[in-house]
Order: structure tokens, then sequence, then C-alpha cells
């Protein structure tokens, strides 16, 4: 083995010690104070965008990881309680006033591009291929429709056992924290292509078949 393989191996097993001490060492690095209560947090591209209770979404630059800045901020009409952000839209679930929908495409000013009411208490979405899900408390489960963002519309939609206060979707399925009912695990299993429409046209065959029926006994009892 010669000098260089050798030099090599310690640099690596002093980063892994390195790395290792930092998983096992937590330190904090900074911290900034939100005006109200911060309940959850979603970050991209060195923003921390944080659902922050009665004072809604607040847009914090956290590139310096040692003095956190606030870029922008709106308040929105209810509770904000869980937040995701996926291209540039940050979508909020804001307690008993559903889900919202803002423009966060300039930090310091966010403005608000839609909502939807829900049913229950909103307390977490999660946002994947132009579907919001909705974790909605004794709701359950709703499932909406994004692609307009003026007009959000729910497509669906499942009652829990208990509460519903987080979800995450993957690989199509939504794994629901439901509360004192632990964890469920809910998907959606489409109709196969044309069976609605196979079963109408039996429907139909059916009806005018009894109809055929009816006709021909009423001709034979004519005189």
């Amino acid at each position: 083995m010669n000098k260089a393989s050798i030099l090599v191996g310690i640099l690596f097993l002093l980063a892994s010690a390195a790395h290792a001490v930092r998983l096992e060492n937590p330190v904090e690095l900074g911290s900034i104070d939100t005006p109200s209560n911060a309940k959850a947090v979603s970050l991209v591209g060195g923003l921390a965008y944080v659902a922050d209770g009665f004072s809604g979404l607040r847009v914090i630059d956290v590139s310096d990881p040692a003095a956190p800045v606030e870029l922008g901020s709106i308040d929105t009409l209810g509770f904000a309680y869980g937040v995701t952000v996926v291209g540039g839209l940050a979508y909020v679930a804001d307690g008993l006033s559903g889900m919202r929908v803002i423009d966060v495409s300039d930090p310091a000013f966010p403005v608000e591009v839609g909502s939807i009411d829900t049913p229950g208490y909103a307390y977490a979405v999660s946002v994947v291929g132009g579907l919001a899900y909705v974790a909605d408390g004794f709701s359950g489960l709703r499932v909406i429709d994004v692609s307009d963002l003026a007009v959000p519309v729910e497509v669906g939609s499942i009652d829990t056992p208990n509460f519903a206060n987080d979800v995450s979707v993957v690989g199509g399925l939504a794994y629901v924290a439901d509360f004192g009912s632990g964890l469920r695990v809910i998907g959606s299993v489409p109709e196969p292509a044309g069976l609605v429409s196979a079963l109408a046209a039996l429907a139909t065959v059916g009806a005018l078949g009894r109809s055929r029926g009816r006709a021909g006994r009423r001709a034979r009892t004519q005189p």
C-alpha cells in the first residue's frame, strides 16, 4: 500500500468520525422567534416556511443558519397548523379556515391565490401530482384538486376512526397519523376502464328486455 492510499484512508476515517460527532452531539446553530406559535415548517432552497398559528405564514431566510432573517409574511384567515411548499406555492393547513394556497415566488410579498374550506379542522397538508391531501381532524382525509389554484375542488374523502392530524403521501398511498387510532394507510382503487359504461349498457338492455316482455304478454291477452 503506497503513502497516497494510506493518506486517503486516514482522511476518510477523519471525515466519518467528524460526521458521527455531528449526529451524536447536536448543537443549536441559530434561531429566530416568531410572533405566534410555530407549528410546522417546510424548507425549500434556503428558505424556511413556517406555519405560525394566528400569525399565518412566515418566510425566513436560513442561508446563514447562525442568523435566520424573516423576509416576508402573510396572515391567514384561521390558525396556520401545517405547510408544504411545491413549485413556488405554499399550501397552508389553516385550521377552521381549511386550506389556503399562497404564491411565494416573491418571498418578501406572499400573496394568497386560492382557498377551500374543509368540513373539519385542517391540520396538515401534502401535495403530490396536482392533488392536495389534507389531514382534516374529525373529518378524516380530504383529497383536493389544485390544478386550478383559484378554485380548488374536493374530489374525494375518507373518514378516519379518530382525529387526522398529519399526512404523508408516497407511492400512491396516504399515511395518516390519526391521533388515538394510530397510523392509517389509505389507498385508492380505481374503477376498471369501461366498467361504469358496461354496467349502464347492461342495465339498458335489461330494461328493454323487460319492456318488450310486458308488451308481448299484453299482445297475447288481447282478443
